[in-house]
């Protein structure tokens, strides 16, 4: 089974961190600003990040900068491991060329998957 790392929203992860003793959470917000999320948000959106797609490089890009953005505030770890990551299952589905037609009162519609239907099994078995 692949791992998908998760890491919690930069911009959502600060109403959820839970900060230590040393930490100073008004210290963090006061870092916050329009100026630095427009930042966060055209270094996200670029070209560089490959689109931030689950499993792609893109995606191991954003988690590096994520973590290095709530490092660079003051943010702690909050993984019981002492990470701001957190492995989680990823399932994905491979979608196969085929076709299929329905008959409705003696007329035939053509069906083609990935373009009109997919069909999927609730039920995930790891290999």
């Amino acid at each position: 089974m692949r791992q998908y790392r998760l890491v919690a929203a930069f911009f959502g992860c600060i109403g959820f961190a839970v900060p230590s003793v040393a930490q100073d959470v008004t210290t963090v917000a006061r870092s916050l600003s329009p100026a630095r999320i427009l930042t966060d948000i055209k270094a996200l959106a670029s070209d560089e990040f490959e689109g931030r797609g689950p499993g792609t490089p893109g995606e191991e890009k954003t988690v590096a900068y994520l973590v290095e953005q709530l490092k660079s505030i003051g943010l702690k770890p909050g993984n019981p491991d002492g990470t701001f990551v957190q492995e989680v299952p990823l399932v994905g589905f491979q979608v196969t060329k085929s076709s299929g037609a329905l008959n409705v009162g003696g007329k035939v519609v053509s069906l083609f998957k990935e373009d009109d239907w997919i069909a999927v099994s609730r039920k995930f078995q790891a290999k």
